[in-house]
């Protein structure tokens, strides 16, 4: 049967119809494909950035850390040298040296954080000069090639003879370092650079030192026997502890011989006196501290006698001689060992004494009794 033209026109109307929609839909498929493979590239590509950027990072903080460390470790080497080696740095630098040695201290520190690679090299050099012209003047030359170890510390033997006092003990009687223990605090970072000599072994433990007596205090009793200050090991500063006990009658006596008025600062009547002298026993020493001391009581830092500024050339500063009142920082128990860890810097040429006592604070007015007792005596 013949078609019609207005149904052949219907037909291919209707057939146009049909394939529209699949051939509008086309353009939206593919360019949905086309965004979703982009930000899959995108995606894949930023992953390699961040662990780059990450590994840089990193990379830029150990340099920091190591810069850092180095830093320290010069100014560690600047706060051990005398003023003419410091004068030695400066001149080097064509830099004035006039001053005190805290201000040539703070003049090299301050150099030394901005221009590092010139200034470390003479730092190292000069401080290597240094342990070999002392260790040279007490044992003899020593090969310098063998001088300067970075943060070795040697292995210290223990020593028997050393030992905790009995904390049952009914008196306080003070005992010697225990050697080999290892040396805790900001301090160790210090310890640098060791001498490669032995230790002399012919200090006596406990000298027969006498200590010249004080006018405003009386002796009540002895805590810690005067004891050398032995090196323990053969670094540049040294930490040796020191311990005793109180009895419960000195205890109480502390306790109950108090003034807490002000309780910023409490006054005891009753104290615990530390004090240093020279190792000398041809007569009565006066107190005199190590070079560079440092006293901790239980882990707390003593607040020591302030230096005394000078300007002369060559010479160290030197501390007021006077004892040291250490009561607030003892535990005031007779079941508990106190300790007194004291750091310093040795002296090749002389030797020095620790010594701790309990004494009493006499009053002005006590003293005056006590001259007016004695009576006036002829000055010749």
């Amino acid at each position: 049967m013949r078609k019609t033209r207005s149904q052949t026109q219907a037909e291919a109307a209707m057939a146009n119809a049909g394939r529209t929609p699949s051939t509008s839909n086309s353009p939206s498929i593919v360019s949905s494909t086309e965004n979703s493979g982009a930000q899959n590239m995108s995606t894949s590509n930023r992953m390699p950035q961040n662990i780059q950027i990450a590994a840089v990072s990193a990379q830029k903080r150990i340099v920091q850390q190591t810069e850092h460390f180095k830093i320290k470790e010069c100014e560690e080497m600047i706060n051990l040298l005398r003023v003419v080696e410091l004068q030695q740095i400066l001149s080097f630098l064509n830099i004035s040296f006039a001053g005190r040695k805290i201000d040539l201290q703070r003049r090299i520190i301050n150099l030394l954080h901005t221009n590092y690679d010139l200034l470390s090299h003479k730092i190292r050099e000069v401080y290597t000069q240094s342990i070999a012209e002392q260790q040279a003047q007490q044992y003899g030359p020593t090969d310098p090639k063998r001088m300067y170890s970075h943060m070795q510390m040697p292995q210290v033997q223990p020593n028997p003879a050393a030992g905790l006092p009995n904390a049952g003990q009914p008196t306080a009687v003070g005992a010697q370092p225990i050697a080999g223990v290892p040396p805790t605090g900001p301090g160790v970072a210090n310890n640098m650079v060791p001498f490669m000599n032995p230790i002399p072994t012919h200090i006596p433990i406990h000298p027969d030192v006498r200590l010249k007596k004080l006018a405003f205090y009386d002796v009540l009793g002895v805590l810690i026997k005067p004891s050398s200050l032995v090196p323990r090991n053969t670094q540049r500063i040294q930490e040796v502890p020191f311990y005793f006990t109180l009895t419960p009658q000195q205890a109480t006596e502390i306790a109950s011989n108090r003034d807490i008025r002000n309780s910023n600062k409490i006054e005891h009547a009753i104290q615990v006196q530390l004090r240093f002298c020279l190792l000398e026993t041809s007569c009565e020493q006066e107190d005199c501290f190590p070079p560079s001391v440092s006293v901790k009581v239980n882990n707390k830092l003593c607040q020591l006698p302030n230096v005394i500024p000078t300007n002369r050339p060559n010479v160290e500063p030197k501390r007021p001689p006077r004892p040291v009142n250490v009561t607030a920082n003892v535990k005031l128990s007779p079941t508990v060992t106190n300790t007194i860890t004291v750091q310093w810097c040795p002296d090749y040429t002389r030797g020095y004494c620790i010594a701790v006592y309990l004494v009493k604070k006499l009053t002005s007015a006590q003293l005056l009794h006590r001259m007016k007792t004695k009576g006036v005596k002829p000055a010749d």
